[in-house]
This record gives structure tokens, sequence and C-alpha cells, in this order.
């Protein structure tokens, strides 16, 4: 049952960030945001496709749930002794907190982003 919930967390997470993703990169065609790159508003031949867009969820879900196949070799170690899991879930608390923060900051420097980024940032 906890892999079950946590991987329809997952999932979840996949489809809100693939939403937000796709709508920034269509608000920044429909409102003529400049590309830094060409100096001109963004096209559609500017934005990355869908395939490209999900990798970027995907990749965001990664570096923002928790997740303990990712905690170091130390850690997996550790969860070996009486402390067990209460080392690992601080662990990965650290990880994604500064995943959550070093992407926000990341996001509010690009203007297509930049909403996202500030919407993370607060939440976070």
């Amino acid at each position: 049952m906890y892999v079950a919930e946590d991987d329809i967390w997952k999932t979840w997470n996949f489809l809100a960030e693939d939403f937000k993703i796709n709508r920034a990169y269509q608000a920044a065609i429909k409102n003529k945001v400049i590309n830094p790159k060409t100096n001109k508003p963004y096209t559609e031949m500017d934005i990355p496709n869908r395939l490209d867009i999900m990798k970027m969820a995907t990749q965001n879900v990664r570096e923002m749930l928790p997740n303990y196949a990712y905690v170091s070799e130390l850690v997996q170690a550790s969860r070996r002794s009486p402390l067990g899991n209460f080392v690992s879930w601080p662990a990965e608390i650290i990880r994604t907190s500064t995943n959550i923060s070093m992407t926000a900051k990341r996001e509010m420097k690009d203007p297509v982003m930049k909403r996202i980024g500030y919407e993370r940032g607060i939440g976070f």
C-alpha cells in the first residue's frame, strides 16, 4: 500500500508539472515573451516538443519528491542500524529541499518559467 500510494503521488506530481511547463510555454507564445537566445518573441518552433516537456516534468519529480533510492550509500548503510529509516527521511528532506530551492531560483531567471519559479519559491 505504501509503494502504491507513493506511485500515485508521483504520477499526480508528474501530471501537474507537465501541465505547468506546457502552460508556461503556451503563455510565452501568447504573450510574445522575448526568447533570450534569438531576441525575438517565442514561436511554436522555439518551444520544446511534448516528449521534452515530459522529460522536464519527470526530472522535476525525481529531484523534488522524496525517494529513498536516492539517498547516499552512507545513509543506506545506516538504515541497517537500530535507527533504521529515521536516518533516511531527514536525508531526503535535505536533498529535496535543496533541489526545490535551486530549481525555483533557476526558474525565476527564465522568462518562460518565471511564474512557476515564483510559485515554487513561495510554496517552499
